[in-house]
């Protein structure tokens, strides 16, 4: 928001030189006007209303044509001068006179003032007139001229009149105020200001209305970063000096001949350069300029609106400043140089711009516009005047609370800033809008974005003050901050919403190119991030989109660039789990997380965000009891962790992680708990498919795990507390598992190992293959591996490297009994749950060249066949093995 500091400096600047314009045309503060001695030139008789002339005591005059009266400074150069086409009459006191004019002559600008008509009224004190109060009447114009037209331009105010009274050292004029130059034109109506003779300052300054204020220039020029420093040390004052008296004790203007064109007077020469012995004190005054009601400044890039008021304060007014481009006019063209009029210098026309290189491009001409409903007021910071002092623009019209301009409805693209009011210091350069408050920017307007890419409109909101920080360059909004974007990835509508306690945003260093609009955005802790992942079959199933809530304690930073959000500090991300309970939701954690949000394109195939979460991480949600056929069984609670990252892909509802994974899935009951654990480099977790897709049994939960990435080891242990109850351990290249197709898969080659410590039932027959019993058992060389949970059938295969071996081995009162060891090429095995809840073997067939070899048994077969509840076993032979 660099371009408002820019703006409003100016517009409080012109406010400024508009006074002391005005300020001037009080005369000049010319000396005592005094003819001779003894008459005083009000008591002539000049012109009566027949015209026929007057006279100075005895002696008859003909009609007052043409006077100039001429001020001169300390340096004996003239500064001022003041006259008139004719006087046409005088009442008493008061003269009439027709084209009234003045010049006032500094070092960058010469002011002339004329106006159709004008009365003052000359107060007569021991024998001196000094003009009182005063009028213009009929196309007041005052025109600035400047010196060197390269650094300024010419400039007209159009008044109907003005009023002057030296009571109260009040200037006013009811009607119309038009300022006109090349680059600037003002409209309002209504000015009134009192300049203290005293202090030589300004009283206050009130334009009662400002229709319109419109600014034009360069982009670099008008919307670059305002850089300005205020002086660390004001110059020294050079008070302005009369010209010296005569030997009468009078002061006594010079009177020229009467001329036509008092335009074409011509100053005298000088040879000496101001005096340099002035005093060393300065008398300076902070003032504050207030632009009151529904004050808009619209520029061809931002829009800003403050609905109460912009007040520009600690403005620095110096005595010595006005005083030191009086007192330095012999400094403009050297101590010898002629001093022409600036009318002569006007008609020399404007100087030619210097040439530029064939390559350059002219700069963009850009015209900024500022309104305002109830005027502006110029008052000294300690001044106990307000608004409320004044009449309004319009007494019958009420400001309304609600009132928001119509640019902000289609604002065609460009940033708009909304709030109650703007306090601005011009010394610091800082600002503070007072909430509640409304910015919104476009991130195409300095993105660098695909060529299919549209602009999406981002808002931030906040209820109590926005701080506009120029060293910093940064805004800061406060309290119950909010961002909201469009999410472009939907089919049923939803915004992306960005909460704090608290925004800074970091506004872009170069505003004169295509980062004009804020950048990297940072909240305060804590934070939350709410963006939508939809069933990819919504327009069909109307389901609503799914709500992922990421939260983070400490803070969290938006970088448009890259439409991200990066969080830090106990991160969370909660995504909502259908059938189940808000408290089941899938929910990530980690120390940081960055959110990718999606653009918005205009191709088939939509962006779609993604969230990169920082090790360690951890998820957790809920999956099917896969270890129970129990229809009403509760779900699991299960957890993966990753040492280096996890990315949620919410397109292909999947999670990714990486780097020393584990899954983790606890059942809990009454008499054991029993762990479930997956270990891997890389482990994917897919979640809820499309509603057309999963079936009704997986309506929650997870659709798919798969691990790998080194060795992959999923290990499974019941305990008693601290006891040991029984354990496996699957070792594999890879694991997957289907919950839908209630399948698991291993790709070896691969081990189990598996170990019971429970004893079994005493009143069950002796068996030598009961995994119900103590013992280990263990299966390797296997190439796959696949177990089908609804038929409760394992199914192996060797590779063609070797056969798969099985080694059994009972336990009795802690000592291993027998050592049996099965070789086989396929090997598949049926189980059962007894009573208890237990696994155990129903039947196992065993083939491809079978071996078998126990402590009293040996033998070779193509397949041995083995039922457990019939407590038999059969040997079957084959071609290659009878």
């Amino acid at each position: 928001m660099s371009f408002l500091r820019k703006i409003l400096v100016g517009v409080v600047s012109l406010t400024l030189i508009v006074a002391i314009y005005l300020i001037y045309s009080r005369f000049g503060k010319p000396p005592p006007i005094k003819i001779g001695s003894g008459v005083d030139i009000g008591d002539a008789n000049i012109a009566d209303f027949n015209g026929a002339g007057g006279k100075i005591g005895d002696a008859r005059i003909a009609r007052l044509k043409g006077p100039v009266y001429q001020h001169r400074n300390a340096e004996k150069e003239i500064d001022r001068e003041f006259g008139f086409a004719e006087l046409l009459r005088t009442v008493g006191d008061v003269w009439e006179v027709e084209k009234p004019w003045m010049k006032v002559y500094q070092r960058r600008f010469r002011f002339d003032i004329s106006a159709d008509k004008g009365t003052t009224e000359l107060e007569t004190i021991v024998g001196s007139s000094t003009p009182k109060d005063a009028t213009f009447e009929g196309n007041v114009t005052i025109r600035i001229l400047p010196i060197d037209e390269a650094e300024y331009k010419e400039t007209n105010i159009y008044l109907d009149n003005l009023v002057f009274l030296s009571d109260k050292s009040q200037f006013s004029t009811p009607g119309p105020v038009k300022l006109v130059s090349q680059d600037i034109r003002m409209d309002g109506t209504g000015l009134e200001f009192v300049y203290n003779d005293r202090t030589q300052l300004l009283d206050y300054l009130r334009l009662t209305h400002l229709e319109e204020l419109r600014i034009k220039g360069s982009a670099q020029a008008l919307l670059s970063k305002y850089d300005s420093e205020p002086p660390s040390q004001p110059p020294g004052p050079k008070e302005l000096q009369s010209t010296p008296k005569t030997d009468t004790g009078v002061t006594a203007p010079k009177l020229q001949t009467p001329a036509d064109d008092p335009a074409k007077t011509t100053l005298v020469k000088t040879s000496s350069p101001p005096s340099s012995d002035l005093a060393k004190t300065d008398e300076a005054e902070y003032y504050k300029c207030i632009l009151s009601e529904n004050v808009i400044v619209d520029t061809p890039d931002e829009i800003v609106f403050a609905r109460d008021q912009i007040s520009l304060n600690n403005i620095l007014w110096s005595k010595s400043l006005i005083a030191d481009d009086a007192n330095s006019l012999a400094d403009a063209n050297g101590p010898d140089a002629e001093k022409v009029p600036a009318v002569e210098i006007k008609a020399e026309g404007p100087k030619p711009n210097p040439p530029t290189e064939p390559n350059l491009t002219s700069e963009e001409i850009v015209e900024i516009v500022v309104t305002c409903d109830n005027g502006i007021l110029l008052v000294p910071m300690n001044s106990t005047k307000t608004l409320a002092n004044f009449a309004r623009a319009r007494a019958d019209k009420a400001s309304d609370p609600a009132y928001r301009p119509q640019a902000f409805d289609d604002p065609n693209g460009r940033s708009t800033f909304l709030t109650e009011r703007i306090d601005y210091n011009s010394v610091s350069g800082d600002a503070l809008a007072a909430g509640p408050a409304e910015l919104v920017f476009y991130t195409a307007s300095f993105m660098a974005l695909e060529p299919n890419e549209t602009s999406v409109p981002v808002t931030v909101t906040c209820t109590e003050a926005v701080h506009l920080l120029k060293e910093a360059n940064q805004a800061v909004f406060n309290r119950d901050c909010l961002l909201t974007m469009p999410q472009a990835d939907l089919i049923q509508p939803r915004d992306v919403t960005f909460s704090a306690s608290r925004f800074t945003v970091n506004l872009p260093d170069d505003t004169s190119g295509l980062a004009k609009t804020p950048g990297d955005v940072v909240a305060t802790g804590p934070v939350e991030l709410i963006f939508y992942v939809e069933d990819s079959n919504a327009a069909d199933t109307n389901e609503p989109p799914v709500p992922v809530k990421i939260t983070a304690q400490r803070q969290a930073r938006f970088v448009p660039d890259a439409n991200q959000v990066i969080f830090d500090v106990n991160c969370l991300c909660t995504v909502q789990q259908p059938g189940l309970a808000q408290e089941q939701n899938f929910t990530l954690t980690s120390p940081r997380l960055i959110a990718n949000l999606p653009r918005q394109t205009a191709k088939d195939a939509p962006d779609v965000p993604d969230v990169l979460a920082l090790g360690p991480v951890e998820l957790e949600f809920y999956v099917h009891a896969f270890d129970s056929n129990e229809p009403n069984t509760p779900p699991l609670p299960a957890k993966v962790t990753a040492a280096k990252h996890a990315r949620f892909l919410p397109a292909e509802n999947k999670v990714l992680f990486e780097g020393d994974c584990k899954t983790t899935v606890v059942r809990t009951e009454p008499n054991f708990v029993e762990e479930h654990i997956l270990s891997a480099q890389h482990i994917v977790v897919d979640l809820p498919a499309d509603s057309n897709q999963r079936p009704s049994e997986s309506a929650m939960g997870i659709e798919h795990l798969s691990a790998y990435g080194g060795v992959v080891t999923l290990a499974t242990k019941k305990s008693a507390g601290d006891l040991l109850l029984s354990g496996i351990e699957l070792i594999c290249r890879k694991f997957d598992y289907d919950p839908n197709a209630e399948l698991f898969t291993a790709v070896g080659p691969g081990v189990i190992k598996l170990a019971n410590a429970e004893k079994g039932d005493p009143n069950e027959a002796a068996d030598k293959f009961s995994l119900n019993k103590p013992c280990w058992a263990i299966i390797q060389n296997y190439d796959s591996l696949t177990y089908f949970q609804q038929a409760n059938r394992i199914i192996a295969s060797a590779g063609s490297e070797g056969a798969l071996v099985v080694q059994y081995f009972p336990i009795k009162d802690g000592e291993f009994t027998d050592h049996i060891v099965v070789t086989a090429n396929h090997v598949e095995a049926d189980l059962l749950e007894t009573v208890l809840g237990d696994t155990e073997l129903s039947t196992l067939t065993a083939s491809g060249g079978v071996t078998y070899q126990a402590k009293d048994h040996e033998f070779i077969g193509g397949e041995i066949f083995y039922d457990h509840a019939k407590q038999l076993m059969k040997v079957i032979g084959s071609e290659s093995f009878p």
